[in-house]
């Protein structure tokens, strides 16, 4: 049964199907995954030469390589690609390269059938993207380009490669010439449809864009590796960093890639507090809830926010489980506010008005039952435990329910003397 993989990065897929045993459905698959992919392939295979052939007609009318004999008279169309340890310079087919680029009509697959594999890292073949290549091009280059065509030449800068096989194998043939554009769409979709090694010229000759081409190629029109690129920003703000220094690469965003940033710009008029609450209060915050900002680096001001955001996942942090939340702050004129400022805030979880309410301070907590409760006065320097519920607390007063009455004249403890309990010394 065939299985298609695609690759996690950016071109080809693997099929895993025995080639042997393949099925004209199974052919329809294979021919619609290489539109999609770009490039196919299929590992573990053991194909013969009448197998290799058989296979390569089912994409359309095969081709002979026009610079080089055949394996033999039977089977022409299939050029052995080799490297002998008395070569010289590069290898046959080492550089960037369509195939037959410089014939008037390039074949439109290419099929590679590895005889001998070594180990991953020594000598790999690398297949690019010519779709991706043209997505990344800026639209002022793209727009020069799409009328432009090449002039291309079997004679061209990579046939240094094809001298040694010639030699041994050759044909005798004058030079191949074609003119192709350079933009050119397959599958409805836009490509590059360039070989540097072949490239000879531009029809008509445009200064212009052979400079589009250096920039392709090298990254600049002159050579160099340094090339200028105007970058605008989408919004009005202010510059906080840019962690990029010059001589660095950078890459643009696409589908594969978030890119590279070049700058943090952030509108300053309009701030977020971030902060942390732990896990016994999270539970009372509801979003819009109302915010007092305080900033440490302006004293005596308070600023009002909404919350917006509460995580929900918490993080440990020291033991105890933080969850961070955020919050619109609505700054004023009267100073300036900087990202990065540390902040604190408060929520206000409840409210009640008009209760009765005591100082935190005088509350006593039975040490076996922790339970509050305060002491009253009933004589002359003579006091009475009684047992209070409470209720909501501000931190430095706290609401009484029940258990007392606002009449009740209650004994302020000395926090210097211990509760004493059995067991302690007078």
């Amino acid at each position: 049964m065939l299985k298609i993989k695609p690759n996690k990065k950016n071109i080809g897929a693997e099929i895993i199907v025995n080639l042997k045993e393949i099925t004209n459905k199974d052919i329809f698959k294979i021919k619609k995954a290489l539109n999609k992919y770009g490039m196919v392939y299929f590992k573990q295979q053991k194909l013969t030469s009448k197998l290799y052939i058989k296979f390569a007609k089912y994409f359309g009318k095969l081709a002979n390589y026009p610079r080089l004999k055949g394996l033999s008279k039977k089977y022409k169309q299939i050029t052995v690609v080799q490297r002998k340890a008395t070569d010289k310079g590069p290898s046959f087919g080492e550089q960037f390269h369509t195939d037959s680029i410089y014939t008037k009509k390039p074949p439109r697959f290419t099929m590679l059938y590895s005889k001998l594999v070594p180990k991953k890292g020594r000598a790999n073949t690398e297949f690019s993207s010519q779709y991706l290549a043209y997505d990344y091009l800026p639209k002022s280059i793209k727009n020069k380009l799409l009328k432009v065509k090449g002039r291309y030449s079997s004679e061209g800068p990579i046939s240094v490669t094809t001298r040694e096989r010639v030699k041994e194998k050759g044909r005798k043939i004058e030079e191949l010439k074609s003119i192709h554009k350079i933009i050119k769409k397959i599958n409805s979709k836009n490509t590059i449809y360039c070989s540097p090694g072949h490239l000879v010229g531009f029809s008509p000759n445009l200064k212009n864009s052979e400079n589009d081409l250096q920039i392709i190629k090298l990254g600049s029109s002159d050579g160099s590796s340094v090339t200028n690129t105007n970058v605008r920003a989408t919004v009005t703000g202010t510059i906080l960093e840019i962690p990029v220094k010059k001589g660095d690469q950078v890459i643009q965003a696409n589908t594969f890639n978030p890119g590279t940033t070049i700058a943090t710009i952030a509108d300053l008029n309009v701030m977020i507090f971030e902060g942390k609450v732990d896990e016994g209060e999270v539970s009372k915050l509801k979003k819009e809830m109302e915010l007092e900002v305080n900033l440490a680096a302006i004293e005596n001001k308070t600023y009002p926010a909404k919350l917006k955001f509460i995580a929900p996942k918490g993080t440990e942090e020291a033991g105890t489980v933080q969850f961070k939340i955020e919050g619109e702050v609505f700054l004023d004129d009267e100073y300036i506010v900087r990202a990065g400022y540390s902040a604190n805030a408060t929520i206000i979880t409840a409210k009640k008005e008009n209760v009765d309410a005591l100082s935190e301070a005088v509350i006593q907590y039975d040490l076996e039952t922790k339970l509050p409760y305060v002491e009253i006065e009933v004589g002359d320097q003579q006091f009475e435990r009684k047992d209070i519920k409470l209720g909501l607390a501000d931190g430095i007063n706290v609401e009484v329910i029940s258990g007392i009455s606002k009449d009740d004249k209650v004994k302020i403890w000395d926090l210097t003397k211990p509760n004493k309990i059995k067991g302690w010394e007078k």
